[in-house]
């Protein structure tokens, strides 16, 4: 064989694989440091069993060292759940202080696993966040963000399972500390809001001093985190963190004068003893004959910076005038727009944003083909009815996180999301939800129902609602028993989850008004999805975060060190090698031109490949002269391919001179051959050959070499 020929073409394409090789797969390195990523301290205990399975404690479970495929560095860990929600625990050394309220991530590299398979973050005996692992045959990275915490207590990384675990279930290169998926731009949040309905009511301050306003009579809707304190222009924030604020109020704020004079008017944000913002003035220019005239406010906008702790805040709004018959009121009023409180916080410049793992706060189901109607045949009510029915099937499609809702009895028409990360999360329902008349006369009747969204406990208890929506049904029925309704529409609201938990949201109704005939009207929500169907639609409810930063950067790219353990490159790795031997030896075609004859063949996997073929042959003791030698790799399994045949596949042609009739043997690479294959799917390929010249006597016989490199 021609080893100076091989080893320059082994030299050069290996050397030109490296960057390709660097940008399809991230190296997580094993020890205490994350390599290129800010010196990231790793504080996972033991990352990768790489002598033991120590710091690595189990309930019903069982935790191997295995060195045989290791997914990262030179062994890892097999873990297997014996009974349903055993788990495997990971310690880590004690958090550095400075790590104290900042963002911090796990990383890690597994394979196999079950989609009941679960990896929690655990702050003493809190979840503090879950990620729901995907089923791998390939080696996958994952990500989860959490609250590096208070340090009070020690953070652990466990695996569990709801279900039995079996078989090979490989995770390595686990990394625990400050994230390391950090970027230099940072987003605003929405973090709440008030609305007042759309009733007449107002507040007024007639005083030198700031003074609070008080309540306005009716109750505010909150959306978000946010509370209304005693119906005033007030907001509660609860677990407020530190950070860029802005409090905006939107309605009618009038400065007057009850007699003709030229007064002022301020107001204020406060928390009741620091004030927040810089005073907002308004001026009253008075009118003759005095008057309730003066200057009017659309919006007030308050911007400040909140340094404290995370902590419940209120702030209120205050108002003070420099004159005795002077007035500043607030009003809500239906002619003049109705009074809202919003909350922004934009995080300060030295904030660094995280991507969180979105699989983990992203969810919904999509119920198909089943309908149900509330209320037919009763009269209007108070009160608003889940839909339970047992007609509902369970949903058709699971999307991200979410579950089948367990909340109450029945089959709630909902979902339910396990472990759900504190933060604001719009929740959004579509489809055929309607009103819908119904009776055996023709008239002009009605009917209106009001559809919500709630999130229930796990008793099927209403704790909040999420979002409302009216609908109703008039019409001129025409014929008995015909029905008209709303079509498809979709509405939504935010839910703010200041705890991690599991949370259900289901969809409820209320028919408030019926003028039909025996008070037949009813509150439907329909889904139909046959080929048959006059109306095509699903009932889809949906679970987005709100609170989703920017983009990161994932991965910062070096030159990567090799384990130099000697340990073989796993299947579906850069770098895995293929080696194959002819295992006969093949006598060459005599028929010029026909490649019949094959020297080696090998089975090759998806994926981009270097092949370097070479032979070895030996004449028999009657063959004399020279000899043109012919040699291809095919992936065609059929014998008989001529030279002349148009074909894409690869083939050389060697002179080998002055053989003698000695019985000799000879080696020769094929390097001329092209040696890049693209492989789309598992393929078998052929080393075949055959003589350009017809051997008058004698016979050849050769056998073949076939060794690869994966270059992707």
């Amino acid at each position: 064989m021609n080893f100076k020929k091989l080893a320059f073409w082994t030299t050069l394409f290996t050397t030109a694989a490296v960057p390709l090789a660097t940008a399809q797969n991230p190296v997580i390195l094993q020890g205490n440091y994350v390599s290129n990523v800010f010196g990231q301290s790793n504080f996972i205990l033991n990352p990768n069993a790489q002598t033991n399975i120590a710091n690595v404690t189990t309930v019903t479970a069982t935790v191997t060292r295995s060195t045989t495929t290791p997914l990262v560095a030179t062994s890892e860990f097999n873990v297997a759940i014996g009974t349903a929600n055993g788990t495997a625990t990971w310690a880590t050394r004690a958090f550095d202080a400075g790590m104290k309220g900042q963002n911090c991530e796990a990383r890690f590299t597994y394979r196999g696993f079950a989609a009941t398979s679960k990896v929690h973050i655990k702050q003493g005996a809190n979840t503090v966040a879950t990620l729901n692992l995907t089923p791998a045959t390939d080696p996958r990275i994952a990500s989860i963000n959490f609250p590096c915490g208070d340090l009070s207590t020690a953070t652990t990384f466990v695996v569990t399972d709801t279900a039995i675990l079996a078989g090979t279930n490989e995770i390595g290169g686990i990394y625990v500390g400050l994230a390391t998926n950090q970027a230099n731009v940072a987003q605003a949040e929405f973090v709440g809001s008030l609305a007042w309905p759309n009733t007449s009511t107002s507040s007024s301050v007639n005083a030198t001093t700031f003074t609070a306003f008080s309540a306005l009579g009716t109750a505010a809707i909150p959306k978000g985190s946010v509370t209304s304190p005693s119906n005033a222009p007030k907001i509660t924030i609860p677990n407020m963190k530190a950070g860029n604020y802005r409090i905006q109020f939107t309605g009618n704020f009038l400065c007057f004068s009850a007699i003709d004079t030229d007064s002022t008017c301020a107001v204020r944000l406060t928390d009741g003893t620091t004030e927040f913002g810089s005073q907002s003035g308004l001026r009253s220019l008075g009118a003759v004959g005095g008057g309730n005239q003066g200057e009017t406010s659309t919006t007030l906008s308050f911007d400040f910076e909140y340094t404290g702790t995370v902590a419940s805040k209120t702030f209120e709004l205050q108002g003070r005038t420099n004159g005795a018959n002077t007035y500043i009121r607030v009003e809500n009023n239906p002619s003049g727009g109705a009074l809202q409180i919003s909350v922004s916080r934009f995080p300060t410049s030295s904030e660094l944003v995280v991507t969180p793992e979105r699989q983990n706060v992203w969810g919904g189901v999509v119920y198909t083909n089943q309908n149900q109607s509330l209320f037919s045949g009763s009269a209007p009510g108070t009160t608003y009815t889940t839909f339970n029915n047992a007609t509902w099937n369970q949903p058709t499609l699971l999307k991200g996180s979410a579950a089948v809702t367990v909340s109450g009895s029945g089959n709630h028409l909902g979902f339910s999301m396990s472990n759900l990360p504190v933060g604001n999360y719009k929740v959004e329902i579509s489809g055929l939800i309607n009103a819908g008349n119904g009776g055996a006369t023709t008239a002009d009747v009605f009917t209106k129902c009001n559809f919500r969204i709630v999130e229930t406990d796990s008793s099927g208890t209403v704790r909040t609602e999420v979002a409302r929506q009216g609908h109703g049904d008039a019409s001129v029925l025409t014929s008995a028993n015909e029905e008209t309704r709303d079509y498809v529409n979709s509405f939504s609201g935010v839910y703010n989850n200041t705890s991690v938990a599991t949370r259900n949201f289901v969809l409820q109704a209320n028919k408030y008004a019926d003028s039909s005939s025996g008070a037949v009207g009813i509150c439907q929500a329909f889904s139909q999805t046959t080929a048959s169907a006059s109306l095509n639609t699903n009932i889809t409810f949906l679970l987005t975060p709100l609170d989703q930063p920017s983009n990161s950067a994932l991965y910062v790219q070096g030159p990567v060190l090799g384990a130099q353990t000697g340990a073989a490159i796993p299947a579906g790795y850069v770098g895995e090698t293929f080696s194959v031997i002819g295992t006969t030896d093949a006598t060459i075609n005599t028929t010029s031109g026909i490649f019949s004859t094959t020297l080696a063949q090998q089975s090759i996997n998806p994926g981009v490949w270097m092949v370097i073929p070479s032979i070895h042959c030996k004449e028999n003791s009657s063959f004399t002269g020279a000899i043109r030698f012919g040699a291809k790799i095919t992936a065609n399994s059929g014998d008989n391919w001529s030279i002349t045949t148009a074909t894409t596949d690869g083939q050389v042609g060697l002179t080998i001179p002055n053989l003698t009739a000695n019985g000799s043997e000879f080696s020769q690479d094929l390097s001329g051959l092209p040696m890049f294959l693209n492989v789309t799917s598992s393929t078998t390929y052929y080393l075949r050959s055959t003589s350009y010249n017809n051997l008058n006597a004698g016979s050849i016989t050769c056998r073949g070499i076939l060794k690869g490199v994966r270059l992707n």
